[in-house]
């Protein structure tokens, strides 16, 4: 096709293998949903099956007829050669339930009136539906795919090609309107290329990253593209490899990259304009597709000693099933704080390996120290069975741990996560994990769970502060069995935590010193420290469970502070409030 005319192309000029190509890429759009799209490679003479469409319940037979100087002229011509066509059409099994005539010159009365009166009103049975596509409309189509009407003028690209080119280089004018008016001309330039494949493209930082991008449903099926290549495992590390591996067999999931020096016999098949220009550097093989109807369904992990017990049962929760050449990757979560990556075989009996990853953010106490808890639970198993619909999928062994956390600090970390989970249960107060706990609040948060449970429990102080009664003196008659009540809220994580009463501070044998003048309310402020510099208890007086046993910290790597010695009969902490002399 030489050129345009107007808004359409010449046809006069055309040759007919420009009129077929047109037609059969606008009819492979606009019956993209059809299950059937036919073009028969022995069309033409006659056989009435240029193009034949077929819906579950429908077909279309498209015919093509060149006539691009009119039907006037020889119409006698034309007539018989219509009639030729749509006998052969009606000749199908089954019979088409429309005829569609297409030609490149524009409609004619007496055409339509011959066609309908002549052939299809003496069709036996069921008439099919007549139409026809002539010029005007064939154009209209093709300006709903610009892309297709300006390949009839790809050797006028050129031009067009050299002034996008060189107005990229210029400065922006315009701004951001004028970069937008350049790109939807380059859109048009790169669309033009292929019939069925364009490029999506972005710049980042200097770099382009272009991706393929099909015009219909079917671009795929007609026009395949992709890469072929091998890998010389050889020349891949044992990391690479077993990545690569993983990948393949099992569709494990994430992006593999594979350097050049791995890479052979690299071959792209598809559009050459989109065939990779330059050196080869590296090639990523992206994850393979998830398997949708598998995601959010329960997967059950059972953990066994040597002795073949079960130490451990617990369900987890697939967020992503993949399938590979020789097995599947399934991936799943549990107590929201853990992921495991499980590789499965198809072959029954075959050992499959997997991959833990803990990630504690975000989540609350009881998610962390569950997640570590199983976590210990599948280092230490002898054999681990994964089932899902109630059937074992596979025996597995545990290929990869979190090397930068070692076990003691994991230990620490659930110890503190069971001291939060029952404080935030009793208290009502729910809240993630915190990221960073210091040594203090670690000891407080067990002083919490400790009185929550009934307990005494010792507290890192050796004195108190507080204030007289208005009005009140100083009196150190008034100090054995010191209790110094606060409020029932207490600070802890920067988070208020309601207690069930109020707080109680206790020591057996205590000194006190004013700390200067009454002031203007009338009190007095004070110190009061332990005789004996061990330090003061702490219990909740409507829950303690007994009144002679103070329960240490027990706490990895904090030492225990000296503490007081209670005398079951006069020593033990007392309810009646002396907190103020």
């Amino acid at each position: 096709m030489k050129g345009r005319m107007g808004v359409g192309p010449r046809w006069k000029y055309a040759e007919r293998e420009d009129f077929e190509w047109a037609v059969e890429q606008l009819l492979i759009r606009e019956h993209s949903e059809a299950s059937v799209v036919r073009i028969p490679d022995d069309r033409g003479g006659d056989k009435g099956i240029d193009i034949l469409v077929d819906y579950p319940a429908r077909r279309i037979v498209y015919q093509l007829k060149f006539y691009t100087d009119g039907l006037s002229s020889n119409e006698t011509t034309r007539k018989s050669q219509i009639k030729g066509s749509f006998d052969s059409a009606m000749k199908l099994t089954p019979r088409p339930d429309e005829w569609v005539l297409v030609i490149p010159c524009k409609y004619k009365d007496s055409i339509v009136t011959y066609v309908t009166d002549k052939l299809v009103a003496k069709v036996q049975g069921a008439k099919p539906e007549f139409a026809m596509i002539d010029q005007p409309a064939l154009d209209a189509k093709l300006l709903d795919n610009p892309d297709l009407l300006d390949m009839f003028s790809r050797d006028s690209h050129f031009e067009s090609l050299v002034k996008i080119h060189r107005a990229e280089e210029s400065v922006l004018d315009g701004g951001v309107t004028d970069l937008s008016s350049r790109l939807r001309g380059l859109d048009r330039v790169v669309a033009s290329q292929d019939e069925h494949w364009t490029l999506d493209y972005s710049s980042y930082q200097g770099t382009t990253i272009v991706s393929p991008r099909a015009k219909h449903p079917r671009a795929a099926e007609i026009s395949p593209l992709g890469v072929r290549f091998g890998i010389d495992i050889a020349e891949a590390d044992d990391t690479l490899t077993g990545s690569i591996r993983d990948a393949l067999d099992f569709g494990a999931p994430g992006e593999v990259v594979l350097p050049a020096n791995v890479i052979k016999d690299f071959t792209w098949f598809g559009p050459e304009f989109m065939s990779p220009a330059g050196e080869l550097s590296e090639v990523h093989i992206g994850e393979a597709p998830g398997i949708q109807h598998l995601e959010g369904k329960a997967v059950r992990l059972s953990t066994y000693d040597g002795a073949g017990l079960e130490t451990a049962a617990q369900e987890g929760t697939i967020t992503r099933c993949a399938r590979g050449l020789n097995g599947y990757a399934i991936t799943a979560g549990f107590h929201r704080s853990l992921r495991i990556t499980m590789l499965v075989p198809f072959a029954p009996g075959d050992t499959g390996s997997s991959s833990i990853t803990l990630d504690t953010t975000g989540c609350e106490p009881r998610e962390v120290h569950r997640g570590i808890g199983l976590r210990q639970a599948i280092r230490q198993a002898e054999t681990i069975h994964i089932h899902l619909d109630g059937k074992k999928l596979s025996t597995l062994r545990i290929d990869e741990y979190p090397d930068e956390i070692d076990d003691s600090e994991l230990r620490t970390t659930a110890d503190i996560a069971r001291d939060l989970d029952i404080v935030q249960d009793r208290t009502g107060s729910i809240f993630a994990m915190p990221t960073e706990i210091s040594g203090l609040e670690r000891i407080w948060l067990r002083i919490l769970r400790i009185i929550l449970d009934g307990g005494i429990a010792p507290i890192p102080r050796t004195t108190l502060n507080g204030h007289t009664h208005p009005g009140g003196e100083i009196n150190p008659e008034l100090c054995a069995s010191l209790a110094v009540f606060h409020n029932a809220t207490v600070q802890l994580f920067d988070r208020p935590l309601q207690l069930r009463a109020p707080l109680a501070y206790f020591h057996p044998k205590t000194s006190i010193q004013a700390l200067g003048a009454r002031d203007s309310a009338g009190s007095i402020p004070f110190q009061t420290a332990g005789a004996d510099n061990t330090v003061f208890l702490a219990y909740l007086g409507n829950v303690v469970k007994t009144t002679t046993e103070i329960t240490p910290w027990g706490l990895s790597g904090i030492d225990e502070p000296p503490v007081p010695k209670l005398n079951p009969k006069s020593e033990a902490p007392t309810h009646t409030r002396q907190s103020q002399p």
